[in-house]
């Protein structure tokens, strides 16, 4: 400390000023490298702190008896107006820019008392005609902006820029993997993600489809806020054994088996006939048949063509044929799509099976025939005047209602539908307006996908499944967790769950018969999926929670999740 019993000179005032400034900076230097190094600490609390020990700092400069002392009096009274004013501005500030109560008002105070010290070095310098003071009035201020630094760069790291990923070259139903600090997405397009930590790495992943392997032309990296990374898939020239779609709000079905006629074209049935049905055309494909649309004495059906798959194709399709009256009378009920007709011809499929025939499975493939919809759920979804309406949250609500109901009659008599998920429930008429919406009759459709209670699981949704599928025994607690996971779909338009990574892992491990492999990618996926809190209503959220359990036994039945939401629509009208 200067002692109070001399004058200071110029020169001697200056050297004081320089070690006071420098000695500051290096502080302010340090907490603006703490902000930079640990954003999620308690900074308010570190930046009061140091504000507090550079005001003590300050005071040998105002009570020291120097050749500007004359102007401490009048320095003194306008701090007395001034400081008071730099609080109740930095208070007022503070929510503005993101900052705490207390961060707010001592910065407003630090910065006038700063103010005031460089104010104090010009006076004197402009009475004295000294440069050495106007220089310690630049060094005060600059004192000040570095600290200022420290506050901007406090703000930005409380919300730092995102990251953009931008991937190109996948089709447009299928989504892209990547995982980013650990938590996976997936998207198509552009994704913007913030990011927990400064730098993070990421991962890209192949994506399979039933027509190919497609590749991104890199596999990971770094990122910090504000990067850009685009990401370019090309499809590989080989294809998988197992086929296994991209992601999308309602992916295609998976086969446990590859498909025995991976090149066919579907399209080549329009305009041709099927029995005694005129195939008018084609409407889309899934993860087990092709989907027609068809005409026979002025009546419009849906014709589902099945697809033919290796290994002992016929011994699934027996099991067809002798369920086929039993499945053909359940969809006589009111949320179900009508099935009018099955054929599956035993020795068509073992001829074209064993002797490669393709042209019987163009004039007699085995095929469900059903009732002409007029829509999906998925379609309504992916609609922005439909998703967006005020209608759209108890639409969802009443289908929920009305399919649980579908499934509460397939569980009664035995069977598991096994794939529960947006493109499969059906508009028996297609709404013109989101005030139609409440007005649609909701049908749950393809039963050509059901199983028996406790019989061998031959197809799988994984975004719509939980990790107890890979026990390959059907159960009733497979539908409710997928029925659970389309209302979250439904609500928040994205297939987002934390474990879809593993669950893949996991399925490619179960084709290769690694069941060592399988069992410890289904308690990884457990894990991620029990942390999991998804963006849910509160009305609905504890009994979602319950659908979508990781425990088989805690999910509701169809019969519970029927009424639960049949008292949700019907106390709120």
């Amino acid at each position: 400390m200067i002692p109070s019993n001399r004058k200071v000179s110029h020169t001697s005032y200056l050297l004081y000023a320089i070690i006071f400034s420098v000695d500051n900076m290096v502080i302010v230097i340090l907490y603006d490298l703490a902000i930079f190094l640990f954003p999620k600490s308690s900074i308010s609390e570190i930046f009061v702190a140091f504000m507090i020990i550079n005001l003590f700092m300050s005071f040998p400069l105002l009570s020291t008896d120097h050749i500007c002392a004359d102007a401490d009096a009048a320095i003194s009274l306008l701090g007395s107006i001034a400081i008071p004013i730099g609080i109740a501005i930095g208070g007022f500030i503070a929510p503005a820019f993101k900052l705490s109560t207390r961060l707010g008002l001592a910065t407003g105070a630090y910065f006038m008392y700063t103010l005031l010290i460089a104010y104090k070095y010009h006076v004197c310098s402009l009475i004295y005609h000294s440069k050495k003071l106007k220089v310690a009035a630049l060094l005060a201020l600059t004192q000040f902006f570095t600290f200022v630094g420290g506050i901007i760069a406090f703000i930005e790291l409380k919300d730092p820029p995102k990251v953009m990923f931008k991937v190109r070259g996948l089709p447009r139903n299928v989504m892209a993997i990547i995982k980013v600090g650990g938590k996976t997405y997936t998207f198509n397009g552009v994704i913007y993600i913030r990011l927990e930590n400064f730098i993070e790495q990421w991962e890209a992943f192949d994506v399979t489809t039933p027509q190919g392997i497609y590749k991104p032309d890199k596999y990971g990296g770094s990122v910090s806020p504000g990067d850009s990374v685009e990401i370019s898939y090309s499809k590989s020239i080989t294809t998988s054994s197992v086929t296994r779609k991209g992601l999308s709000l309602s992916p295609k079905s998976t086969t446990i088996s590859p498909p025995l006629l991976t090149n066919w074209d579907p399209k080549i049935w329009v305009g041709r006939s099927i029995s005694v049905y005129e195939i008018q055309n084609y409407l889309g494909e899934g993860g087990n048949g092709y989907v027609l649309k068809a005409k026979h004495d002025n009546k419009e059906v849906a014709i589902k063509i099945l697809k033919l798959f290796k290994g002992k194709p016929e011994e699934f399709f027996k099991e067809l044929s002798l369920e086929a009256l039993n499945l053909a009378n359940l969809s006589n009920h009111p949320n179900i799509v009508k099935i009018y007709a099955f054929n599956v011809d035993s020795l068509v499929i073992r001829k074209i099976v064993n002797d490669n025939i393709t042209a019987l499975y163009l004039t007699n493939p085995p095929m469900i025939v059903m009732e002409l919809m007029s829509g999906t759920l998925e379609e309504l979804l992916m609609d922005d005047n439909f998703y967006y309406s005020t209608y759209w949250k108890k639409a969802v609500y009443k289908a929920i209602w009305e399919i649980s109901s579908a499934l509460n009659h397939l569980h009664l008599n035995g069977y598991v539908h096994m794939d529960v998920k947006p493109s499969n429930i059906f508009l028996a008429k297609k709404p013109a307006s989101p005030q139609d919406l409440l007005n649609v009759k909701f049908k749950l459709g393809d039963l050509g996908s059901a199983v028996k209670i406790n019989g061998k699981i031959n197809q799988l949704t994984l975004e719509y499944s939980p990790p107890d599928v890979f026990r390959g025994v059907a159960n009733p607690s497979l539908d409710i967790f997928a029925l659970g996971m389309t209302v979250y779909v439904l609500l928040n338009r994205k297939v987002d769950r934390p474990d879809l990574q593993e669950m893949n892992e996991a399925f490619n491990c179960y084709t290769k018969g690694d069941m060592n492999c399988v069992s410890l990618k289904v308690n990884e996926a457990k894990n991620k999926l029990s942390n999991w809190q998804p963006n849910l209503p509160d009305e609905i959220r504890d009994f979602v929670m319950k659908m979508i359990s990781i425990n088989p036994s805690e999910r509701p039945t169809a019969k519970e999740v029927h009424e639960y939401f049949s008292r949700l629509i019907h106390s709120n009208p």
